[in-house]
């Protein structure tokens, strides 16, 4: 079945009713094998939402919350979310592709198998979030904080993260290919099998933090090559 294409004003009279169905709680909203196009909502809280094989392209959302949605084999192009929040939500073999995230929220989320391309968050919280076998292009982190982070298998190309806050983070058999952190705060983190190719740390906070097993060539910390020193200092 070829996808149901919808956009512009046609969609009009479908999102009002969308978002006065949703804000007064009504059945689960549901899309399935769907192709949205210049989206703009606000205010709108969904609760248990599912998306199956949506392509959303051109969205906003403002000052809205997602609660416990599953997001399964979709695509979002060109979407920004501000204020908004994402509680409890599972996302599935997804593409992000160029969104920003703004002032928002994700507790207790979950991705796997999931493609990010030229994200942005900034000014954001993320707390206990899982991401599970994950390739990012592009990552772009500016003034977000969150703890108990769990990311496992990712690959990281062209990271940038400024002011990062990421406390009792873990970070299983990642890849950090040309990395660059600058003032971050890795407090009580832990690092095992990651390969840190060309990565540079910046004004860092690494108090207890925990790196074993890491392939650590080409990674610097404050201007100073890791290899170089154990390897002067006879490790």
């Amino acid at each position: 079945m070829s996808p149901i294409r919808l956009s512009g004003y046609v969609i009009l009279a479908m999102v009002l009713a969308l978002a006065q169905a949703v804000m007064v709680q009504a059945e689960p909203v549901q899309y399935e094998n769907t192709e949205l196009v210049d989206l703009h909502l606000r205010s709108v809280s969904m609760q248990s939402p599912r998306f199956e094989a949506v392509d959303l392209r051109n969205a906003a959302f403002e000052r809205s919350s997602f609660k416990y949605g599953k997001f399964d084999r979709c695509k979002f192009a060109d979407v920004v979310l501000a204020d908004t929040v994402l509680s409890n939500c599972t996302l599935n073999s997804f593409t992000f592709d160029r969104p920003l995230f703004y002032r928002g929220m994700i507790k207790d989320g979950r991705f796997e198998g999931v493609e990010l391309r030229n994200l942005s968050f900034m000014q954001c919280n993320l707390s206990n979030v899982q991401i599970r076998q994950a390739e990012a292009d592009a990552l772009h982190w500016f003034y977000v904080g969150g703890r108990d982070w769990r990311i496992e298998r990712v690959e990281l190309r062209d990271l940038r993260a400024e002011y990062l806050q990421a406390p009792r983070g873990r970070w299983d058999r990642c890849t950090f290919d040309s990395g660059s952190f600058s003032r971050p705060s890795f407090v009580s983190a832990s690092f095992d099998h990651a390969d840190f190719s060309r990565a540079t740390v910046r004004n860092s906070d690494l108090s207890n933090m925990r790196i074993e097993n890491c392939d650590i060539r080409g990674l610097k910390i404050n201007g100073v090559d890791i290899e170089r020193l154990l390897r002067d200092a006879g490790r």
